[in-house]
């Protein structure tokens, strides 16, 4: 258990597959929620209207349809590993003010703020994991390692 670091470090093949299996499930949440925002992109238009009623109301569905495209274009950049590090930028993109005007805890009625205040921290734990994938990048198993490395993914081999 001791030694698992110096193990880790030298086990190229076992960072990959931790930054594979972080990328599909950081995207997962990302995609399923794009996916919804679209079919009931009347319902998404609805929401942000009334959210960012500052908007002047030509601007709000160009925010409805902008969210979703953030999070299906940043979510399958993410998953495949494609330009990892702009995937994870627009996926910040749709975060940050997600976090200050639909989750903003503080100003929701008192038998809402828990759920709400979850949510919020949720999404900055999201944002915490984003900026790690940043920071390491997409790793070997991704269109980013295929492109870096100029040859084909070659699948793990059990030994």
């Amino acid at each position: 258990m001791f030694g698992m670091k110096r193990n880790m470090d030298n086990c190229e093949m076992c960072q990959g597959v931790f930054l594979l299996v972080s990328r599909v499930l950081l995207s997962y949440i990302f995609l399923s929620s794009g996916f919804k925002h679209l079919s009931g992109i009347d319902n998404t238009m609805g929401a942000v209207a009334g959210k960012m009623s500052f908007l002047p109301a030509p601007l709000q569905p160009l925010f409805a349809w902008g969210a979703v495209a953030l999070l299906i274009i940043g979510g399958l950049m993410v998953l495949a590993g494609f330009k990892t590090r702009i995937g994870v930028m627009l996926l910040v993109l749709f975060l940050l003010p997600t976090l200050f005007f639909f989750h903003n805890f503080w100003a929701f009625p008192a038998e809402e703020q828990q759920m709400q205040s979850i949510q919020f921290n949720k999404n900055l734990a999201i944002i915490g994991g984003l900026f790690a994938l940043f920071v390491k990048g997409a790793g070997n198993y991704s269109i980013d390692g295929l492109l870096r490395r100029g040859k084909p993914v070659e699948a793990p081999v059990a030994h």
